[in-house]
């Protein structure tokens, strides 16, 4: 029978036409030099005698990935790269032309020889693929009656598929090697041998149906390991018991390019599976066997195999305590050398009567100078040659630092235009440790953010290379209320704060905050997520909260806002009703007033969708909490003011972020282009919707993005995702920011792999930012929603007698009910 041969992945690509990434300037490929570049890289990491010289060898990473900077170094193929750019060129010329032998990494940095297995699944799949199967003629002759070609004659007919089975040991079984190969492939099915697993005519193999694409898809997304490790899939499983909503898995890209997304019909395609069960009202799904979750609880017995005092003397002169503990810093600042003190310094110490005095070590007293002279192999701290000191033997951490006010940005590129006043990012770089000096006036005050990462989504699936002390509640909780109460901001917003419908109870992290934080002069309300009836849920579930300083601020009212019933009632039919009515997702507004100033604040925070990949949702929920908030302020006249910290799980170059900073986003937009089927964005009124633009109703600036020019390169850090997705955003009629807390450096936070870790305890970072009062902000025409309401029914709004209020700022410790990433499939 004649040998076919069958050697490309795809279609051959056009011309490609990129920026060169050194030269800086457009540079055109054609098919020979894209066809060039990909050949070069295959006969390359196909040579063994290449792999395994020395030079390549020291580069490669785990899993066996090949940095392309290194590859191109230390290889031919960097000649041949260099007229068109650098690292990207590879990525580009693979991507478009694809290859069965190399795999590009995620994040298109890397490359590495594919396994055998997977060489011959790809090679198989492009043979059946629709870019070669309906114009091969031989291939659909050899096709049986029932749909299937025997894997033998596919062996003997195409020569690409033969050379990889050809090096194979004599002992060796091809049938099995690639019937094993196939099990795993999403676009072909194939037929085992029964009996005799070695019968090369039994084993066979045919192109999946779509209906089999897309139920062999979603039992992949909700495969019982894999959903336990994937953020968001977790929490859409918390926010419908224990179900996934179809519309959510059709928003991904491999089901995008699967199918429209015909939710009805997909959902009649997943009843079939024996794997899938779905709900009856044919909107979610969820696997039949419940996915594994493994709370991150630590067994604490190091404290019983060693003795207690050195374990919390080391907690105590560690980085984490370090960073937030001022009777430390201040005994270090007093006994260590400048040089001691700086970032990256060593030696920094303190007299050993002075740790042993402070408040939590002399609680449980203790030997430490004996337990340290006996050597117990602490890599943390040691005693002094003199025998009155503790040594810590790590290099003095970075701390994070306040801008210093009336100074220019640091940034390079920080926004053209601005007076000289804005305030610069002090670079901790080459000063000692110090406590933060701020100098505000009376009227100031300042408002923290943080996504403090609850328990029940800290698993140990979730972040299996953080070490499970690391990730346990009542570690991370200890470091979380420290650097609350370091940092002490008049107002706080919090997302991803656990509770319960109980409001007490181990779970219900949100009584334990209103406890703690009440103790150092916080009030506080909290708002949990809602199902799509409004119903609480039973079970711990996450909400955000707001807290403020008692002798800054006193209680006037709050609004909960509960956005998918909102969203609901402004859609016009039922699919759009179905599709923006399925969030959990609440924002809380919190009216304050500042007591010196005598001036009103609302104080507004929220945690939006984390499905990136429908933007248009995430617009359609910060408009109708937008929204919401100005109705809320009409009522309190044009000098109130606002302050939004918030999780927008959106980057700077978002759709969301673009609305809120420029108050506009035009109907071009790409994040307002809606792929579900039969969905309209709400109707927002003279707000926009419809299918038309958005307008934002309040005049809104980011702190940082306004002090510094751009926003923080990141303040989510995880293994999966670089990137930044909270914000302070504040009213910019009737507020200046004066100084923010500055973001650390990227090597410090790197320093354990990634967020969370034994000094970060959530991996999100916190973001504080200090206002000033506009002294005429009466006489600024404001831009908010008129008196007139657009929907009804907008969440519940609390507003008690004055007196009432000013007895509950005055007498309780407060706070009441808050949370990826960013993701890629």
């Amino acid at each position: 029978m004649a040998n076919h041969s069958a050697s490309r992945v795809q279609a051959p690509p056009t011309a490609l036409t990129r920026i060169h990434s050194i030269l800086q300037h457009s540079v055109s490929m054609r098919e020979s030099d894209i066809e060039h570049v990909s050949t070069q890289c295959e006969l390359l990491l196909g040579d063994e005698t290449f792999l395994t010289s020395p030079q390549i060898q020291a580069c490669v990473m785990a899993d066996g990935w090949l940095p392309i900077a290194s590859f191109l170094n230390y290889s031919p193929l960097g000649q041949t790269v260099w007229p068109f750019g650098g690292v990207g060129v590879v990525a580009d010329c693979l991507e478009a032309r694809g290859s069965h032998i190399v795999e590009l990494s995620g994040d298109r940095s890397c490359v590495r020889k594919k396994p055998l297995r997977v060489q011959i699944r790809s090679q198989l799949e492009y043979i059946f693929s629709d870019v070669n199967y309906h114009k091969d003629v031989h291939l659909q002759l050899l096709q049986e009656n029932d749909g299937f070609t025997p894997l033998q004659l596919v062996v003997q007919t195409y020569q690409t598929v033969q050379q990889l089975i050809q090096p194979l040991d004599a002992g060796q079984d091809w049938v099995r090697l690639v019937c094993e190969a196939l099990s795993s492939s999403s676009d072909l099915v194939v037929r085992r041998p029964l009996i005799d697993a070695t019968n090369q005519r039994a084993a066979a193999v045919r192109r999946m149906t779509l209906p089999e694409k897309i139920r062999t898809q979603v039992e992949w997304y909700l495969d019982a390991d894999r959903m336990a490790a994937d953020r968001f899939l977790v929490e859409q499983a918390r926010d419908h018991d224990g179900w996934v909503p179809i519309g959510s898995l059709l928003s991904f890209p491999r089901m995008r390019k699967l199918c429209h997304p015909q939710l009805g019909a997909v959902a009649h395609v997943l009843s079939k599976s024996v794997m899938l069960e779905v709900s009856e009202d044919k909107t979610l799904v969820r696997p039949r066997s419940k996915p594994p979750s493994s709370p991150a609880h630590a067994t604490l017995d190091l404290a019983e195999e060693r003795a207690r005092v050195l374990t919390l003397a080391e907690w105590l002169m560690g980085d984490a305590n370090l960073a937030f503990d001022r009777l430390i810093q201040s005994a270090f600042s007093s006994h260590s050398t400048a040089e001691a003190l700086r970032p990256g310094g060593v030696g920094a110490r303190l007299p050993l009567n002075a740790l042993l005095a402070h408040p939590e070590l002399s609680k449980i007293g203790g030997d430490l100078s004996g337990a340290l002279a006996l050597g117990a192999g602490s890599q943390v701290i040691r005693l002094s040659a003199d025998g009155e000191h503790v040594e810590r033997l790590t290099p003095t951490p970075e701390l994070r630092q306040l801008t210093a006010p009336g100074r220019m940005p640091s940034c390079s590129h920080a926004m053209a235009g601005q007076p000289t006043t804005q305030a610069a990012a002090n670079s901790s770089g080459g000063e000692p440790l110090s406590f933060m000096a701020q100098a505000p006036s009376a009227s100031d005050f300042s408002v923290m953010t943080y996504n403090i990462l609850a328990d029940m989504l800290c698993t140990v699936e979730q972040y299996p290379s953080i070490p499970v002390e690391h990730l346990d509640w009542t570690y991370r909780k200890r470091l979380v209320e420290a650097e609350i109460k370091f940092h002490s901001p008049d107002i706080l917003a919090i997302q991803e704060l656990q509770g319960n419908a109980a409001g007490a109870g181990p779970d219900d992290h949100h009584a334990a905050f209103k406890e703690a934080l009440g103790f150092v002069g916080y009030d506080g309300r909290y708002v949990r997520k809602m199902k799509r009836n409004n119903a609480s849920w039973p079970h711990a579930q996450i909400g955000n909260a707001i807290f403020w300083r008692r002798d800054t601020f006193e209680y006037v009212e709050h609004q909960e806002i509960l956005i998918a019933p909102l969203l609901n009632a402004a859609c016009e039919d039922e699919p759009s009703r179905a599709h923006f009515g399925r969030g959990a997702q609440v924002g809380l507004a919190v009216v304050l007033r500042h007591r010196l100033a005598n001036r009103t604040v609302v104080a507004l925070t929220t945690h939006l969708s984390c499905n990136f990949q429908e933007p248009w949702t995430q617009l359609a929920q910060v408009q109708m909490v937008m929204i919401t908030t100005a109705r809320l302020i009409a009522k309190y006249g044009p000098q109130t003011s606002l302050v939004f910290g918030c999780d927008l799980n959106s980057i700077p170059g978002s759709g969301v972020y673009h609305l809120l900073q420029s108050g506009r986003v035009a109907e071009a937009h790409p994040h307002l282009r809606i792929i579900a089927e039969h969905v309209e964005m709400p109707s927002f009124g003279e707000y926009g919707g419809g299918g038309g633009c958005l307008v934002q109703p309040l005049q809104l600036q980011s702190a940082y993005g306004f002090l510094l020019g751009q926003e923080p390169l990141f303040t989510n850090f995880t293994s999966k995702f670089v990137g930044t997705l909270d914000y302070i955003f504040y009213d910019t009629q009737t507020l200046t920011p004066t100084q923010l807390l500055m973001l650390p450096k990227e090597d410090t936070v790197r320093l354990e792999g990634s967020l969370p870790s034994s000094r970060f305890p959530s991996d999100h970072l916190p973001l504080m930012a200090h206002f000033a009062f506009a002294q005429e902000a009466s006489e600024v025409p404001r831009h908010f929603m008129p008196g007139a309401t657009l929907f009804e029914g907008d969440g519940e709004a609390t507003s008690p007698k004055r007196n009432r209020a000013d007895n509950q700022s005055r007498d309780r410790g407060g706070g009441q009910r808050s949370r990826p990433r960013p993701r890629q499939r």
